[in-house]
């Protein structure tokens, strides 16, 4: 399953004349100042920055500061986190109207990350890995291996504390179920960027709860994705049937986990009695394949009807 590409490219349009080059390190889709806040690191042509990218990809500079940027997070209980580039490491809570600095907590250089109750967490395009408030870390939870670039996380359901877990370097998405009591990959929920569109490591992703959206960054343009309907139920085949030797009609209906119509998504039909000019469709606006049926001459009701989804 792979997200769907809504909006892109969109080149960055900074409108601050004075800055005419942002080259934004991290950011995270903060919906309360409509777009992505987007923070300069260390060797940026424009560290210390601080910017708001908007969905049609104007970069709205408010801000610089003498510090570089090492990362950004967001915790469980809806906070936002910038880690500054000082001595030892150390990550603000920042509260949204104004973007004031709160807090100030000691961290121990995480890049992108996610404040848990009792640890920090970070994807490093293998694996999640723990960092107690004590000291030290560990592997929490293996999710795949020999993943090119670097990792991301952030928000996707903070009521069940469920976190997008990004690799960069191949653009496959994972949920990830935070709760001391689960720590693990929420099953049958990977997705990814389009195949073959980015065959580079893509920069600054991000996920809006609001709105539902994807976007990343690649090549200096802007792009936006949809999460595509997870198709869970494919209906009983029905068969229509027309006169011996000409063409009846099996329809099957494909859904999604809510009983939502899936459109787009091909669904490949059999039959162990009779013949399929076309077997293979794709379902129209309201989650409907057919196909054409030429049934036998001796059409029997034991005939074998089956509708799979190709994913």
């Amino acid at each position: 399953m792979m997200l769907q590409p809504v909006a892109g490219p969109l080149p960055l349009a900074p409108r601050d004349a004075a800055y005419p080059t942002v080259v934004p390190t991290h950011g995270i889709w903060v919906d309360a100042l409509g777009g992505i806040l987007a923070v300069s690191g260390a060797g940026s042509t424009s560290a210390g920055d601080v910017s708001i990218i908007k969905p049609d990809g104007t970069i709205f500079r408010i801000g610089h500061g003498s510090r570089a940027w090492l990362g950004m997070g967001w915790s469980y209980d809806d906070a936002l986190y910038l880690e500054s580039g000082v001595a030892p490491p150390q990550a603000s809570r920042i509260g949204i109207q104004g973007l004031v600095e709160q807090d100030l907590i000691t961290t121990p250089g995480l890049g992108s990350f996610a404040v848990m109750s009792d640890r920090w967490l970070t994807f490093d395009g293998n694996n999640v890995v723990a960092h107690p408030f004590s000291g030290g870390s560990s592997v929490e939870r293996a999710i795949t291996t020999l993943q090119p670039g670097p990792g991301r996380i952030f928000p996707a359901d903070l009521s069940l504390n469920r976190w997008w877990l990004v690799g960069c370097g191949n653009g496959k998405l994972y949920l990830y179920d935070a709760r001391s009591s689960v720590k693990a990959e929420v099953a049958g929920r990977r997705t990814a960027f389009e195949d073959g569109l980015f065959p580079y490591e893509i920069g600054l992703p991000a996920y809006s709860r609001k709105h539902d959206l994807f976007s990343i960054l690649y090549g200096g343009d802007l792009y936006l994705f949809a999460d595509a309907i997870k198709a869970a139920t494919v209906s009983e085949p029905e068969i229509t049937l027309a006169s011996a030797g000409k063409p009846g009609l099996i329809v099957a209906i494909l859904t999604g986990d809510h009983g939502e119509p899936c459109p787009g998504r091909k669904v490949t039909f059999s039959v162990s009695d009779g013949d399929l000019p076309r077997p293979t469709v794709v379902t129209n606006a309201a989650g409907v394949a057919q196909t054409e049926y030429l049934a036998p001459q001796n059409h029997s009701e034991d005939n074998l009807v089956t509708a799979t989804l190709v994913e």
